[in-house]
């Protein structure tokens, strides 16, 4: 539902595959700066709010298979009520066959609009 209003706004994502390929990165989180593309307040669907959505161009590798994609972020704050973990990247690529659950891909992104952060867990020390 969202594709029309990408491509009213310049970006043609039709050589895509219609869903995501989510992609854990824990223990590392991300976050998206200087992204290709932004589109602010974007009313995609009339039940629910206006969203803000980046993109930001990547290459995903999986067994012998080497594509060109697209992290796809629709911004949290824009997205109530809705949790996302904060170490899964979700990408938008042509449909790749042989993926299933579970596998490995290596995932090449820009390091000037994405940054990975590593998660550090803090412990408190136990009650007495």
């Amino acid at each position: 539902m969202q594709l029309p209003h990408f491509q009213k706004l310049g970006l043609d994502l039709s050589d895509f595959y219609l869903g995501t390929l989510n992609v854990s990165i824990a223990p590392y989180t991300f976050e998206l700066e200087n992204s290709q593309y932004t589109f602010s307040e974007v009313k995609w669907h009339p039940d629910y709010p206006a969203e803000t959505f980046s993109f930001s161009p990547c290459t995903v590798e999986h067994q012998d298979r080497s594509t060109q994609a697209l992290v796809y972020y629709p911004h949290l704050e824009t997205k109530i009520g809705h949790f996302q973990d904060s170490s899964i990247v979700e990408i938008i690529a042509p449909y790749f066959t042989n993926v299933k659950y579970g596998d490995r891909i290596e995932l090449k992104l820009k390091s000037q609009q994405v940054k990975l952060k590593l998660e550090t867990v803090t412990s408190t020390p136990p009650l007495k």
